[in-house]
């Protein structure tokens, strides 16, 4: 990308094109414009065009306050649909103006600045096609620790480790984060807004269930019985919602109560 060099060079919009899984498609969606306090944003036809509101004198300075929030934009809509990513933003060009321009007959000369939007696409299973883009992220933030929770569902989606140790990791570092020792698990409910019963019933397929290859642990409360197919999804479903609560959590709104009336039934 070419920057004139200026003495006072402004950023004034970023662009990226939307990108999507081959499997995934958008048929006409109409446009979406959302506000934060850095920057306006406007979905149409494709692209992705980020008007900046203060000043940034380089592209780096603009995506470094830009690229988390499209981040935050690709986790939240993959946690509303079962975890699979089905957009991401790739930088395409800036508009830089300079703030002090050059008088008549002074020289103007250009130089190359690069900046990249690092996101890249998981595989998704069956085709859709969509009306309407996904809707961006609101309050929910991909903190770095939001971060580590998504990464070790996506470690468990990609064969890494089992779903039963993904999903005790998930609810017991909430709980280490959001509640005290002694009541960690209601502080952490309360925290997140979800219901008690939710987190009790993750932690008592995640910590009872289980054979000799799949299980947490082996203590005298197990099993030894594996998930049924029910019990896999509803655990699946439920460390999502987990994560979405943390994310919203994190940007420190009200939200939505997630409830067992949100998950997927437990029996046939």
């Amino acid at each position: 990308m070419e920057e004139c060099s200026v003495k006072d060079p402004h950023v004034v919009s970023l662009i990226y094109q939307l990108k999507t899984d081959a499997t995934v498609s958008f048929d006409d969606p109409p446009p979406i414009e959302d506000d934060t306090d850095s920057f306006h944003v406007r979905l149409d036809d494709g692209e992705l065009t980020v008007s900046m509101k203060g000043h940034f004198p380089s592209v780096e300075s603009a995506c470094d306050v830009v690229e988390p929030w499209l981040h935050s934009w690709e986790i939240y809509t993959a946690l509303e649909h079962s975890g699979q990513r089905q957009i991401w933003f790739d930088y395409d060009d800036a508009e830089i103006i300079d703030r002090d321009p050059p008088k008549r007959g002074e020289p103007i000369t250009t130089q190359v600045e690069a900046a990249e939007c690092f996101c890249q696409a998981v595989s998704m299973i069956g085709y859709v096609t969509r009306k309407h883009y996904p809707q961006p992220p609101g309050h929910f933030i991909a903190t770095q620790e939001v971060n580590a929770l998504w990464k070790r569902f996506q470690g468990y989606r990609d064969g890494k480790e089992p779903l039963l140790s993904m999903a005790y990791f998930c609810l017991s570092f909430v709980e280490s984060r959001l509640g005290k020792q002694e009541s960690k698990r209601k502080n952490a409910a309360a925290a997140l807004n979800i219901e008690r019963n939710v987190l009790d019933k993750v932690g008592n397929l995640s910590t009872r269930h289980g054979d000799l290859s799949t299980a947490r642990k082996i203590d005298a409360n197990a099993t030894g019985q594996p998930l049924t197919e029910i019990e896999e999804r509803w655990l699946e479903c439920a460390v999502l919602g987990l994560i979405k609560q943390f994310g919203a959590y994190s940007g420190n709104p009200p939200h939505e109560e997630l409830t067992m009336a949100d998950l997927p039934p437990l029996s046939p």
